[in-house]
């Protein structure tokens, strides 16, 4: 949650395993902006759900974190391998520039 207090951040919520119940109701994820209450799928034999923030913020030595050099919250070898075969480069931040892919644009395709 520390990654989306007082941020400009959004998060993946997903569950890892899913029972009956979820496929049959077909919530097994969603998308937040602000923060999110432990158990928000409610108690069940599954696990408790994954909170994925799209972006990490550096913390200080006292533990505070920095508004400032946010990093993708993406595994990057995966990230090449998305570059590679759409012919895109990616970049850290979502801008006007053409021919590239950010972050957001993972999570919108997700």
């Amino acid at each position: 949650m520390r990654n989306l207090m007082n941020h400009d951040n959004i998060a993946f919520v997903f569950k890892r395993k899913l029972g009956k119940i979820y496929s049959e109701m077909g919530i097994v994820s969603f998308v937040v902006k602000g923060l999110v209450s432990d158990g928000v799928f409610g108690a069940d034999p599954f696990g408790r759900e994954v909170i994925a923030p799209l972006y990490l913020y550096p913390s200080t030595a006292d533990g505070l974190f920095t508004h400032s050099e946010r990093r993708p919250n993406l595994n990057m070898e995966i990230v090449s391998e998305i570059e590679r075969r759409l012919g895109l480069r990616f970049v850290p931040e979502k801008g006007p520039e053409s021919g590239v892919f950010a972050p957001v644009d993972l999570l919108d395709y997700i």
